[in-house]
Parts: C-alpha cells; structure tokens; sequence
C-alpha cells in the first residue's frame, strides 16, 4: 500500500501528469495507492477556501456594477455552494486514490500531541499547530498494523516533520516500533516511481504503431464505453448527418455500435518498466465513428476523444487501458464529409430494438461520465443553455 499526504497532492489536478502516474502505478504495478480521509478533507478544503473568495470576489464586483447601472440590471450570481464544491473535488480525486480511515483514537491523540507540542507537531511554539499533520501519520501507522501481510509506503515530502526515514523522533519511534521493516517513508512522487516502475527509454515508433492497430483502438473503444468516458446520457455531442444530409452536431445517447476509427494525434509518450513488462503511458486523440442514438433517432456519428492511456509494449498481445478521458467533441464538419459515412436508414426490426434501447436508457443513466460536474452545477447549465444544447448546430470548423 502507498499512503500519500497532502504535500504530494498540493497544487495538483486530479486531470494532471501525477494524477495519470498514481493511476498508472495502480494499473501497470498492481500497487494500491491511498490517502487518508484528512488528506482528502484538506484537499477538498483547498479548493473550498478558493472558491469561496472567488464567489465573494465576483459577488462585490456584480453588486458595484448594480450600483454603478443607472436602469435596473437582473444578474443573478446564483448561490454559494462550498459543500458541493468539496464534494466535487472528493469525487474526481476518488478516481485517482482510496480513501483510509482517520479513526476517533488518531483524532484524539492528535489533539493531545498538538497541545503538548508532541512530534510530528511543531514543538514550542506560541502558535501550537501540526494536528492534521499528526491525524495522517497515525492513519497511516493503524493501516500498517490493521494489515500486518502488507508493506506500506508513507509518501511525505514534509521533512521537517517526518524526518527523512532513517530514524523517526520519539515519540513517532514508538509509533512504528512494532512495525519492523513494513512502513517506510518515502520523499517524492520520484521516489515511488524509481521504486515500482523505472522510466525507461521510449521507441516513439513502436508505440505508435501498436495504437494504431485495430485490436487496440477496439479495446479503447470498449474501455471508453464500460468506464462512463462515452456516457449514454446526452452530456456530450457529436457529428452526424442532418434531415438534409449536411453534418450537424447532436447530443450523443448512446453507442449502438462502433465503427471505423483511428488515431488522430500521440503525445506525451514515457515508458517504464515493471517487474518483467514494459508499459508506455501517454495521451493519444482518437476520432470514434459508430452507430449513434440521438434522442428518436439512430445514424452514424463521429467524434474526438482525448484520454490518457497505458499500453503494454508486447507485440503479440498489447493491453490498452483508458487512465482518465476528457469529454468527447464532435469532428469538424469538412472532417465528417471525408469520412464518407453513410446515412442510416433502418429496417423496422432495428427501429423496435431502437425503441426498446431508448426505452431503457434511464437504467444506464447512473453510468455517467466521471469527470461530470455536480449534479447542481450541471443542472443550471442546462437550463441556462436547453435552447442551445436541444437544436442540432452546425459544427465549427477546426
């Protein structure tokens, strides 16, 4: 088990480069990874905070503006919500580590230590803090002996409270005594990498030709459908034919079927090796075709879906895994004219299992797309933009 605290998080994404590394461990290593709940509180709490100046910013700035404007002016701000800005933030990070358990008796004897000064507290201060501090290392200590058939990796970058891991300052020594060799403190996201999964030279033309293999893109596509990256709820959109035969952009319910598709661009490509396997990470855009339901009707469709994957480097079996993907965008409309794809016309048999799917979509609505807003956020937005979201749209060009 990896236990990371808060400093190896601060000022990441869970859409970033570490974020994809962590999920990488987990999928190539095998290596769980986790914070303690007061690691995932802080983190949510950062961003809280933020938003709450930011709101209160931008509610003086609308309130000067009504004053300053000699007619009457409806700008409605809408609500300060913090609880669903933190629960937003627990649920994108969630796709990236587990949560452990911050138990009563580590709570208490974090206040106890904070108050006697006890380490990792700060010791003899005016201003007593560090019981957070003391809250995450006892979590991750009660891991340690709750599961006494694992190692456990405590990941801190925060030295001067934790030391460096040769020796532990009493009474932090006592904490991990009869731990013997299974807790172990590790500095940097580096080190764990170093650890698990060395980085190793990457062959940028080996890799692009397994993700350019139709056994590959089948298995992303796939992913992208079972994971909730292609949702089946009308939260992205794509292209497809109009009623006059011109591409339009409609929201997209579901996939009947996929298609012909192809890799559009690779980057950011790192390999690393574990154990005997070599993984290469990066970030590939696809443009997906398939058979596409769109609200009462179904037509070939297409779109671009950006993810982060991981690929094992075997030429007799390559292993695609989708890491983390952004929300689907429809092509150009020049680009869905190449395609050549042609308009569907179904056959009455088709049209009733159509039915019969559109019928069921509202069972597989809890499949949404994970990086979605919450529920509050996304429920304003539609109806701020129903005219605009309920109209097939011509698309942009690119």
């Amino acid at each position: 088990m990896i236990i990371l605290d808060t400093n190896i998080l601060w000022n990441q994404t869970p859409e970033g480069g570490s974020a994809d590394l962590l999920r990488a461990i987990r999928v190539c290593a095998g290596e769980r990874v986790a914070v303690p709940w007061m690691v995932m509180e802080e983190l949510a709490a950062q961003q809280a905070i933020k938003y709450q100046d930011q709101y209160k910013r931008a509610a003086d700035a609308v309130q000067a503006l009504r004053e300053a404007t000699p007619w009457g002016l409806d700008l409605p701000l809408g609500p300060c919500e913090p609880d669903e800005v933190r629960k937003s933030w627990r649920q994108r990070w969630s796709t990236v580590v587990d949560v452990i358990p911050t138990s009563a008796d580590a709570l208490r004897e974090a206040v106890f230590r904070e108050a006697n000064g006890l380490r990792p507290c700060k010791p003899a201060t005016k201003v007593k803090t560090g019981g957070r501090d003391v809250a995450i290392w006892l979590s991750a200590v009660e891991y340690a002996r709750a599961n006494p058939a694992e190692m456990v990796y405590f990941v801190s970058g925060n030295t001067k409270d934790f030391g460096e891991g040769e020796a532990f300052p009493a009474p932090m020594d006592k904490d991990v005594a009869d731990l013997g060799d299974r807790f172990r403190l590790m500095l940097s996201l580096d080190d764990v990498m170093a650890k698990f999964a060395p980085e190793t030279t990457t062959d940028e033309a080996t890799v692009w030709a397994l993700l350019t293999e139709g056994r590959v893109i089948g298995q992303l596509v796939n992913e992208a459908t079972t994971q909730g990256w292609l949702p089946m709820d009308g939260a992205f959109t794509c292209t497809t034919h109009g009623f006059d035969g011109e591409p339009m952009i409609s929201p997209a319910h579901g996939w009947v079927t996929a298609g012909p598709s192809e890799v559009v661009e690779v980057e950011s490509l790192r390999s690393y090796r574990v154990g005997e396997r070599e993984w290469c990470l990066g970030v590939v855009q696809y443009r997906l075709t398939g058979l596409v339901i769109m609200g009462a009707r179904t037509d070939w469709a297409s779109c671009l879906l950006r993810a982060s994957v991981s690929l094992t480097l075997n030429d007799t079996e390559p292993q695609l895994t989708v890491l983390r993907a952004d929300r689907p965008e429809p092509v150009s409309a020049e680009v869905f004219r190449q395609l050549a794809l042609p308009q569907h016309q179904m056959t009455s048999t088709q049209e009733a299992t159509m039915e019969a799917i559109r019928q069921n979509v509202a069972s597989v609505v809890p499949d949404l797309h994970p990086l979605r807003g919450p529920r509050a956020y996304e429920g304003a937005w539609a109806r701020a933009n129903r005219a605009y979201i309920s109209k097939p749209r011509v698309p942009f060009a690119e």
